[in-house]
């Protein structure tokens, strides 16, 4: 792999003049909690849960691409 190449693959964790880093952190946490609500998605189907908080928790996950998509600026 060429050099350039390498440094063109590499350029997206270069950090930008008009990128906030802390606005990353909480794009990083909206992430986990849409993977969280995957994961949760699939594995209600083998475990059921009592718990009518925990599915309104878990459910509500699955709002964390929105807010991915209002800090992104989509």
């Amino acid at each position: 792999m060429s050099k350039h190449r390498l440094r063109y693959i590499t350029s997206v964790f270069d950090k930008k003049s008009f990128e906030h880093e802390n606005l990353n952190g909480i794009r990083a946490i909206s992430i986990l909690s849409v993977v969280i609500y995957h994961v949760w998605v699939t594995v209600k189907q083998i475990v059921h849960s009592e718990y009518e908080f925990v599915n309104l928790f878990l459910g509500a996950l699955s709002s964390g691409v929105d807010f991915f998509f209002l800090l992104s600026g989509f």
